[in-house]
């Protein structure tokens, strides 16, 4: 075949780590107090932040030249790639796109990451060639499954199928590489259309909704619409309530350690309720789809842990970016909390009037806490953020307003006594800090289930 070279200009995603700099300053903010200089305040919050932006931007720069071969492909960035070590290829939903990964039987991934935007990364002639160059490794894998097929005997093949059914691990994907290969690309090519589609499914909802009522009365009168579309939203959240208390029922204890004491945790499901039109006809529109979703399928739905503090605070326990790409299914999550403690918000909607006390929020942050076997529990909680013991300390400092919690739930691989192994572990970090523990209570919630 003649050999055709794609040179491109991508983002490495490697880089992305450095954009937990930008978590660095926050142990440190209620230790400035409210008369700290504007100069000192801004070199404490915004100079680990502009250094994870740079070096995610530096780093992230990267080029590749490949090579399309018979049975490989030569990448300059990334070695040399045999099509038959390729396991799965894919197009994960964190990344912007266009983008593809792929999945070696050794483990290792293989990522480029482009925006059809020109930015700092990679121009559209770089998008043009990396289109290309996925068209081309589709074309050679094409060409690879046709030979395994036909080399292959009718009834060793059918033997192979019937025999490895109940053997496929979850790693593993049951359709052809070619097919991964046109779902990635139908994803490239969706995010291109992904506003002017999102505003017509809002449209759309909104008369699949309430538009029977609508045609009768021949009313087309906005506000009206909207408060229709409030009533079928209270409905259907009535009808969800009753569906994520049997769910929860079915998810196991959940158990919180905190020196908040009028805490709980509750499970919620993950819904999109925004409107994102701004046009108050459709304030609804979207929440109602999600909640008829849920009601239709609960089963596939994603659902979070959020704590309930004091004054019915709520704060929901997440992962953060300095540990939502890792691949245990055994977490704790951790979060600290002070509702005296006010920042600067980056919300655009708050700098419009920067008078407002709303354009500051509170202190709150919370990462999770993968667990290994490889790592005891003291370090993995001692590693959960940027300065662990100077986050700890802080409730030493400000014992009447700021809060910590320790929690995790059943179905993320806890049991109670892991649970109050990780307790005592993070006992432990709060003596060496003098932080008195004696103000914190250990929960169990559903246990009764």
């Amino acid at each position: 075949m003649v050999e055709k070279f794609y040179s491109f200009k991508f983002q490495n995603v490697k880089a992305m780590r450095y954009l937990s700099l930008m978590l660095l300053p926050f142990p440190f903010i209620p230790l400035m107090g409210a008369n700290v200089g504007v100069v000192i305040f801004l070199l404490v919050i915004m100079g680990p932040m502009v250094l994870g932006i740079v070096l995610a931007i530096l780093k992230g720069k990267a080029e590749d030249i490949i090579c399309i071969k018979d049975t490989y492909f030569e990448s300059s960035y990334f070695g040399d790639i045999n099509y038959d070590d390729i396991l799965r290829i894919s197009s994960p939903m964190m990344y912007p796109k266009p983008c593809i990964q792929l999945k070696l039987n050794n483990g290792q991934k293989v990522t480029w990451i482009l925006n059809y935007q020109s930015n700092v990364f990679n121009n559209k002639e770089d998008v043009t060639t990396f289109l290309a160059f996925i068209e081309a490794l589709e074309q050679q894998i094409k060409n690879k499954e046709a030979k395994n097929s036909s080399a292959k005997p009718a009834g060793l093949e059918l033997e192979e199928k019937t025999s490895n059914i109940d053997s496929v691990s979850e790693d593993q994907n049951l359709t052809s590489l070619t097919e991964q290969l046109e779902g990635v690309k139908k994803k490239n090519n969706m995010s291109k259309w992904a506003i002017p589609i999102g505003l017509a499914f809002a449209v759309l909802a909104l008369v699949r909704t309430c538009g029977t009522d609508w045609f009768r009365s021949g009313d087309f009168n906005g506000p009206e619409m909207a408060k229709n579309s409030e009533k079928i939203f209270q409905h259907r959240s009535a009808e969800a309530k009753l569906v994520l208390g049997k769910l929860a029922r079915q998810s196991g204890p959940y158990f919180l350690y905190s020196n908040d004491t009028s805490a709980s945790l509750t499970l919620l499901p993950d819904l999109d309720m925004d409107n994102r039109t701004g046009i108050s006809a459709f304030d609804y529109v979207t929440a109602n789809k999600s909640l008829e979703a849920f009601i239709e399928h609960p089963d596939s739905a994603k659902l979070d842990l959020y704590v309930i503090g004091k004054g019915k605070s709520m704060g929901k326990l997440s992962k953060s970016a300095l540990n939502s790409y890792d691949s245990t299914k055994t977490y704790l999550y951790f979060r600290a909390y002070d509702p005296t403690l006010l920042i600067p918000s980056s919300s655009p909607q708050d700098k419009t009037n920067l008078k407002d006390t709303g354009a500051n929020v509170a202190f709150d942050v919370s990462t999770g806490i993968p667990l290994y076997d490889t790592h005891s529990l003291g370090k993995a909680i001692s590693k959960a953020f940027p300065g662990m013991n100077m986050m700890l300390a802080n409730a030493k400092l400000r014992p009447s307003s700021y809060k910590l919690y320790l929690a995790a739930r059943t179905d993320a691989g806890m049991d109670e006594a892991i649970f109050r192994k990780a307790v005592r572990e993070l006992n432990k970090q709060m003596n060496a800090v003098k932080v008195d523990t004696s103000t914190f209570k250990l929960k169990i919630f559903n246990k009764n289930f």
